[in-house]
């Protein structure tokens, strides 16, 4: 199964879950993916992953935010991605756990039953040619 096979297969699976749909695909994934970056989604990716996401969404805020604390712009970069670690990952972590949704690994080898008509596509209609 190809990334992107197994991405719209996790992301058709947490469709059927009361998960809102910002939550399991973020802005930043969606804008990765377009671009051909092979980023799980976040309640199928790790600790590291999310760390690396969050630390890049920091870099992108630090500089308003360490105006705004009259901190050096890489202390504000540091201390909101270590906000950023902390929380985000166990609040997916404790979703994925309570929903009982499979490893990134077992969405390629279990029979996942999905609803009729709940394949989530990321890629808009295509042109007839």
């Amino acid at each position: 199964m190809t990334f992107v096979e197994q991405r719209d297969r996790a992301l058709a699976l947490m469709a059927e879950t009361p998960v809102p749909f910002i939550r399991y695909a973020p802005p930043m994934h969606r804008l990765l993916w377009r671009f051909g970056v092979e980023v799980r989604p976040p309640h199928f990716g790790g600790l590291w992953p999310a760390t690396l996401q969050m630390a890049l969404v920091s870099l992108v805020f630090a500089r308003q935010f360490s105006q705004m604390m009259d901190l050096p712009w890489v202390v504000a970069a540091a201390g909101l991605a270590l906000l950023y670690t902390v929380g985000l990952p166990d609040g997916y972590r404790g979703e994925v756990d309570g929903l009982g949704l499979p490893t990134w690994e077992e969405l390629d080898e279990r029979d996942i039953h999905l609803r009729p008509g709940s394949i989530f596509k990321l890629s808009g209609p295509t042109r007839a040619s």
